[in-house]
């Protein structure tokens, strides 16, 4: 806030403020007005102040915490205490807000790794996924083609035997053909006599 622009009173000041900030200062006006209810309330150097004396003391809101400013040696002194009190209890803050960073960050670091550790076992076993299934189409293809080749051989056999078949039966048919006219010669005075003399020469069987 400080610098940003001109504020006729404290009350213009406190307008400006972001509510968390306004509700603190407010609560620190009050508190101040009730310890120095004879101070002189006023903008200086851009920012509250009390007067009565000589100033006594500031008060400004900034980005992310707001900050009290005593000027006063006197006051100072009578407040020492209180002070020390203070700093001791806000180095005492900071040490542990410094051990919680300190911590954050050593969370942080372990859970980067774990999610680096679980996004390769993601990365790896999607990897293996995609092997496992090029794998299963090639098989799938590769039984495709054993198939395909099957009814080609099966076809081929069929033709095959079909042939055999009909091969088969014109010899059965030729065969036939020539018992019929083996038993018509033998029928014939020729063919009787062919048969006598092949008798003869087997001897009489």
């Amino acid at each position: 806030m400080r610098g940003m622009k001109k504020f006729a009173s404290v009350a213009d000041y406190l307008k400006a403020v972001p509510p968390a900030q306004r509700a603190a200062l407010k609560k620190l006006r009050q508190a101040i007005k009730a310890a120095a209810p004879k101070a002189t309330e006023l903008i200086s150097y851009g920012i509250p102040g009390y007067k009565h004396h000589g100033m006594l003391v500031y008060f400004a809101a900034f980005k992310s915490h707001c900050s009290l400013f005593g000027v006063g040696a006197a006051l100072m002194q009578e407040h020492e205490a209180e002070c020390a009190r203070l700093r001791g209890e806000l180095a005492h803050v900071s040490k542990e807000r410094a051990e919680l960073e300190s911590r954050l960050a050593a969370l942080t670091e372990e859970h980067e790794a774990e999610r680096t550790r679980l996004h390769a076992g993601l990365v790896r076993i999607t990897e293996e996924r995609a092997a496992e299934a090029q794998a299963r189409l090639l098989v799938e293809q590769r039984a495709d083609e054993l198939g395909s080749q099957l009814l080609s051989v099966e076809e081929a056999y069929r033709v095959q035997l079909q042939g055999l078949e009909q091969a088969i039966g014109a010899l059965v048919a030729d065969r036939d053909s020539l018992l019929r006219r083996l038993v018509e010669l033998e029928q014939t005075p020729a063919g009787r006599l062919q048969a006598l003399l092949g008798k003869l020469s087997r001897g009489g069987k």
